[in-house]
């Protein structure tokens, strides 16, 4: 109680299980999670965290919109300050 744990964390999830998959295969060793949204559907996810995340986030960086990449000099920046970062 009282401790707030930060963490990078990258999540990606779809409806549609192939680019999940594509993705899982890119990114290698990752889990696909399988849930059930209010509307029935079948979701897929696959998530990232720590180290790997940050990895990735980099990788991506200028593929993605300008608003992501703003969340993602935060986080980035919040990771580089967690102690065994």
């Amino acid at each position: 109680r009282g401790v707030v744990y930060k963490r990078s964390q990258f999540s990606l999830t779809m409806t549609d299980i192939e680019p999940i998959e594509k993705a899982a295969k890119l990114i290698g060793n990752v889990t696909i999670h399988k849930s059930t949204l209010q509307s029935g559907k079948t979701a897929y996810r696959i998530q990232l965290t720590g180290k790997r995340c940050a990895e990735w986030a980099q990788t991506l960086f200028l593929l993605l919109s300008p608003r992501r990449q703003e969340q993602i000099k935060i986080c980035l920046n919040n990771y580089k300050n967690l102690p065994g970062s």
